[in-house]
């Protein structure tokens, strides 16, 4: 038993220390946030002003991120009960405090710990040493799959907690040994953790709970006393939601944006390396039909692939006994290999769109993202191959040829993951504003608002206001000077909130006296509109294509430079 517990402990070991060697050891130290690029910044802005909110505990939300309304902190990417737990234990004072790169480790440890523990169900009555290395390396091909990894390259933390999806399988290949009752509890614990880190794997969670109950319902394994427990899981997901703010408990429509048809996943997304993404020393990148089809990125990595493909046939050839598990998995991953693909079947760079109801299609497109779902079908094939093999090979055998992949994998990965670790150490410098225009605006101001937010910007080419990654030198305005903000970059968008900030709010500015502890962000059109009435009581400069207005300076009107600039400008942006 010693040993067995040394086999897992490696795993989880060796997969943290394939997390640290590509992305670094910053990821690691809480207090460092040299490495944040990307979407990673506007989660890492709402958890900071979340926890500089002392209005604001439960539910978990803030208003200081879309000032003065409430916004669920779950429309950040945040993991809210993490955030919840965090707060009470790290204040605000403590300056800057970073939870994403810790988490992320610590779900590459659960993801090696749930992917032994699944293939040990597998492996049962098998305690040789050739069989503890064969788990092992089956264990690890699930504990660092190249789909987890882009995915924090991607900068979606909360979407590499993969380990959710391993432990849903476990739940489900465990459910014969500990019955019904105990699998159904134990998966609406598991629904509930999923439900408040990411609706996305709450999602394919509950997908392969259908598996569970299909799998229940095919051995006849559910006493009638214990039906009405069916219900749980969906039950402790949906108060999760509504706790964590994925569910809006102010009501109305959520902006998710366009994409659907757009981030989806290919048809040969399984062995295709996207060199953008992360690439193969063996297999050529594969054209894609859209530029959002990074979102169903699933390459497995040759040395998995050929162990899934062999794995597969064999398992189907063998017929060893697994079927009562395999049988009803493989329905939801068809099933979930469909949602991913969406409604548009793509084939390399070749479309074929299918004439489906607006209706369901409407309902479909509110996971936009929908390739995502393919990382059901990774894990899913990728179970199956390996528990076939370790089930219906001799142990040494096993342990042969899953070593022989492991090689394979690891010349076809090292390139990709050198490359990626190269990549992220590029990333030093983040950005903010540097003009002493800028300069303690905190400690003068409480409150900092920009017109137009950001969240109202006009995204056509010709249009903008101001650069697109001006969202992060606002944020990091706000969170570095202690103020609330208006301005925010949030997955989804309640539809309140866009009507509030880009209609009312700016409507409001005009009714009243520019307040002296709010400080003013006004792009060039925006000036035209606001700028007289605000530089009649703030002093307004220019700098890094914003005019700022201070209300600390004892003086109003226009610097030089703002003057300027705002001549210049008077005939284009003339009301």
């Amino acid at each position: 038993m010693r040993q067995v517990k040394w086999d897992v402990a490696l795993v989880m070991a060796l997969a943290m220390a394939l997390g640290l060697a590509v992305f670094g050891l910053r990821i690691a130290n809480p207090f460092d946030l040299s490495w944040f690029d990307g979407d990673i910044v506007t989660s890492q802005f709402g958890w900071e002003q979340y926890r500089a909110d002392r209005a604001h505990w439960f539910p978990i939300a803030t208003d200081r991120y879309s000032w003065p309304l409430a916004m669920p902190l779950a429309m950040f990417d945040n993991m809210p009960l993490v955030a919840l737990a965090l707060k009470m234990l790290v204040p605000a004072s403590v300056g800057p405090f970073q939870y994403f790169g810790p988490v992320f480790l610590i779900g590459l440890a659960l993801q090696g710990l749930f992917a032994w523990m699944l293939l040990r169900e597998m492996a049962r009555g098998r305690e040789d040493a050739a069989s503890r290395v064969a788990l092992a390396l089956g264990a690890l091909f699930l504990a660092t799959s190249p789909t987890l990894f882009v995915r924090f390259q991607l900068s979606h933390v909360a979407l590499t907690q993969h380990w959710l999806l391993l432990a849903a399988l476990w739940l489900t290949a465990r459910s014969s040994r500990v019955g019904a009752g105990r699998s159904l509890r134990d998966f609406a614990l598991l629904a509930f953790a999923a439900a408040a880190i990411s609706i996305y794997l709450m999602v394919m969670v509950m997908m392969i709970f259908v598996g569970l109950a299909l799998k229940l319902a095919m051995d006849r394994a559910v006493p009638r006393q214990q039906i009405a427990l069916l219900p749980l899981p969906l039950v402790a997901a949906f108060l999760a939601m509504f706790a964590s703010g994925f569910i809006d408990f102010g009501g109305g429509k959520l902006f998710s944006g366009e994409g659907y048809q757009v981030f989806s996943a290919n048809l040969y997304t399984l062995f295709n390396p996207m060199r953008d993404q992360f690439g193969s020393a063996f297999l050529p990148g594969l054209p894609v039909a859209t530029g959002g089809q990074y979102e169903g990125f699933a390459y497995l990595g040759l040395g998995a692939l050929l162990l899934a493909v062999g794995g597969l046939v064999f398992t189907r050839a063998k017929g060893d006994g697994g079927e009562g598990t395999f049988a009803p998995l493989m329905v939801v991953v068809f099933g979930a290999f469909l949602l991913a693909l969406s409604t548009r079947l793509t084939f390399g760079p070749y479309s074929i769109f299918l004439p489906v109801p607006q209706s369901v299609e409407g309902l479909l497109g509110i996971f936009r993202s929908s390739g995502r779902f393919v990382w059901v079908v990774v894990y899913g094939l990728l179970f199956i191959a390996i528990a076939g093999l370790i089930r219906g090979l001799a142990p040494r055998r096993a342990a042969m040829l899953l070593g022989l992949a492991a090689c394979v994998q690891m010349a076809d990965v090292a390139a990709p993951f050198a490359a990626m670790h190269g990549r992220f150490a590029l990333i030093t410098q983040p950005a903010r504003f540097a003009d002493p225009a800028y300069a303690g605006l905190g400690a003068a101001h409480d409150t900092v608002l920009v017109l137009p937010a950001w969240q109202c910007q006009v995204w056509e080419p010709g249009k903008f206001d101001y650069p697109w990654t001006h969202f992060i030198k606002f944020s990091r305005l706000a969170m570095e000077g202690g103020m609330k903000i208006n301005s925010f970059y949030a997955g989804r968008t309640p539809e309140a909130q866009m009507t509030y900030h880009c209609q009312t709010l700016p409507a409001q500015v005009l009714q009243k006296p520019a307040d002296p502890r709010t400080a003013y962000l006004l792009s060039l059109r925006s000036f035209a509109r606001f700028g007289p009435h605000i530089s009649a009581s703030h002093y307004c400069d220019f700098a890094e294509d914003m005019y700022v207005c201070r209300g600390d300076l004892g003086k109003s009107g226009l610097s030089l430079r703002a003057a300027a600039i705002a001549a210049a400008n008077a005939a284009k942006f003339a009301p």
